[in-house]
């Protein structure tokens, strides 16, 4: 085989590779939109609960202090959601918000649950919590003294996701502050499903009991990047911009090798064939 044939097929070789390389690279990426998330979330519990009482102190009302017993009645909320493919307050078996509480023995006088999915960071979260009319209420509720958080990573409706769980509460005999309003024992349910932030409306019928006023709400919108400049879709565009730029260069240079092989070897064969000198 020729040398010019040679450098062809090693020419072919390389470029094939490349393409190779980052058709499979960009495959991963778009076919799990979710999988840079998960190495770039910040969201999880302390700091859900960080924001929470920075924005309580900020606007002169007490810390809430995490409970343990909070915790574990979040973490089975989130846990009965993911494993029942569903996002909202009432499960599809009938299951309420009401029933973590009780199950963990938490006895409260005041109680309330806030959902969120679909974020990648926890500022952009709580700041659409804090859009939403019901969410501040629950997060700036002076009725309020104990906050339990969970959060994770799942599927719902087919996507992966991340979905977080913030309850509030009261126990029985303590005095929750006063001089705040709180709403009344029946509010709306907002839901937006992300990314289009279109919103349904569904009322949620308050416990019988008058001894507690719940507090729920329910979000899911797409994230405002006004905080954090890259989301996940961001980050997995810089990923195929990267892949495709290094798989530019290294054609470039490979051409560039190719080319100078070939002047070399086409000097050194002019040498050769060069007619002897005469003396």
């Amino acid at each position: 085989m020729s040398q010019k044939h040679t450098q062809k097929n090693l020419f072919i070789k390389n470029s094939a590779k490349m393409l190779i390389f980052a058709i499979v690279v960009f495959g991963s990426i778009a076919l799990s939109p979710k999988s840079s998330s998960a190495f770039v979330s910040d969201i999880s519990r302390s700091n859900i609960i960080s924001l929470t009482n920075i924005e309580r102190t900020g606007n002169d009302l007490p810390r809430l202090s995490e409970n343990e017993t909070l915790n574990v009645a979040a973490q089975l909320k989130l846990d009965h959601m993911l494993k029942n493919d569903y996002f909202a307050h009432n499960a599809p078996d009938g299951t309420t918000p009401w029933h973590w509480f009780e199950i963990t023995q938490y006895d409260y006088q005041h109680a309330g649950e806030n959902l969120a999915m679909d974020f990648d960071y926890v500022a952009n979260q709580h700041k659409a919590w804090m859009n939403s009319t019901t969410h501040r209420q629950n997060i700036m509720s002076s009725k309020y003294t104990q906050i339990g958080v969970a959060t994770g990573v799942g599927h719902i409706d087919g996507d992966l996701t991340t979905v977080t769980v913030q309850i509030f509460g009261t126990p029985i005999g303590v005095a929750p502050v006063k001089g705040v309003s709180t709403q009344s024992q029946s509010l709306s349910e907002q839901t937006a499903m992300a990314p289009v932030p279109t919103a349904f409306q569904e009322k949620l019928n308050a416990p019988t009991s008058s001894s507690f006023t719940p507090q729920s709400a329910t979000q899911k919108q797409k994230e405002s990047p006004a905080t954090f400049p890259f989301d996940s879709k961001t980050v997995g565009y810089i990923a195929w911009a990267i892949i495709i730029t290094a798989t530019l260069l290294a054609l470039t240079v490979d051409s560039v090798l190719l080319y100078r092989i070939h002047m070399k070897q086409r000097e050194e064969k002019e040498i050769i064939d060069a007619p002897p000198a005469q003396i």
